[in-house]
């Protein structure tokens, strides 16, 4: 009987990672429909094709943030913070979550718990995502009229990646506050270039 048992648990150990493997294209897929959605501004079924992703892989990340993503953009604050809240306690090593708690914070002008959620983001140091990190921490010393600060993380933001519109509007914003607007109208029209066609 123990034999049995060891043999079925080493048969669902192998075969886990196939099943994840023969769903991700699926949910993929409904990630894309749920994309679509979002452009056309049918957030709630963009939610509803979301979360149908997540009932096919449970921890899948993009899903998991799309779904976060969504419930912000449907200005659902408190299902958006439980969301975010819950994959930072399942997820405490994977940053784009305090990325995303940051950014709804800065949203609900909780200035001092975004900038928490970026640092903490930032000290993980993920590659993929850092610049957004600096802009997000940057826009929210920026509310807090902390010029020099904010003006160090949009730089390291450009710094990371010099091609973002928002990071030179938030640049520009903070040369303005401090009267440099020779630098103000050179960031601006950066922004403006950066973001034409989006």
């Amino acid at each position: 009987m123990r034999i049995l048992v060891f043999l079925l648990a080493i048969s669902l150990l192998f075969s886990l990672p196939s099943a994840v493997a023969q769903n991700q294209p699926g949910a993929d897929a409904l990630l894309a429909e749920a994309d679509a959605l979002i452009a056309s501004a049918h957030l709630p079924e963009a939610l509803a094709k979301t979360r149908e992703a997540m009932n096919m892989l449970q921890d899948y990340h993009p899903a998991i943030q799309k779904e976060i993503n969504i419930l912000f953009l449907m200005n659902d604050e408190k299902e958006s913070v439980k969301a975010v809240d819950n994959a930072i306690d399942r997820y405490p090593d994977i940053a784009e979550y305090s990325y995303l708690r940051g950014i709804i914070n800065n949203g609900r002008g909780k200035f001092l718990r975004a900038l928490d959620d970026f640092s903490r983001a930032i000290d993980m140091n993920p590659s993929g995502i850092l610049y957004k990190c600096y802009l997000g921490r940057g826009v929210s010393y920026y509310n807090l009229l902390e010029y020099d600060e904010a003006m160090a993380d949009l730089n390291a933001s450009i710094q990371q990646n010099d091609t973002v519109a928002s990071a030179y509007y938030s640049r520009a914003m903070v040369y303005y506050e401090i009267k440099d607007y020779a630098a103000a109208v050179n960031d601006f029209q950066k922004s403006l270039q950066f973001s034409e066609g989006n």
